[in-house]
């Protein structure tokens, strides 16, 4: 990822997943995908669109993994997050931003479109 990050969407210093805790059924969640860059290297994350918050196809599903989860997600999230699975999810599905060079995005667990395995690239 470019040193170069939006400052709209950086955390302020210090700010790292460890010291986040979401809110009731909320989940903050480390984004697999490669990032989206303009042509100087800046990264655009998907939420910075001005278009209207509708279905487009020209934005794919995002991947990513649970890092935290509030306190009143169900089972089966804490299952995905404790077993290391993908989650699946809209780009418009919360709050991105990055923290200690990590891309993070929180939303509600309602926006979890489905799990699916995951091998980090360096066991492939």
């Amino acid at each position: 990822m470019s040193s170069k990050t939006p400052a709209n969407t950086a955390a302020p210093e210090g700010v790292d997943a460890a010291s986040l805790h979401p809110w009731r059924s909320q989940v903050l969640v480390r984004v697999l995908d490669p990032a989206e860059q303009t042509q100087g290297g800046i990264w655009v994350p998907p939420t910075a669109s001005d278009e209207p918050d509708v279905w487009d196809n020209s934005k794919p599903p995002m991947f990513g993994l649970i890092v935290r989860y509030g306190p009143d997600v169900r089972e089966c999230t804490k299952s995905a997050a404790v077993h290391r699975n993908a989650v699946v999810f809209l780009p418009n599905s919360g709050v991105m931003f990055v923290a200690d060079r990590d891309r993070l995005i929180v939303f509600d667990e309602n926006a979890i479109m489905g799990i699916c395995s995951y091998i980090p690239p360096t066991e492939i």
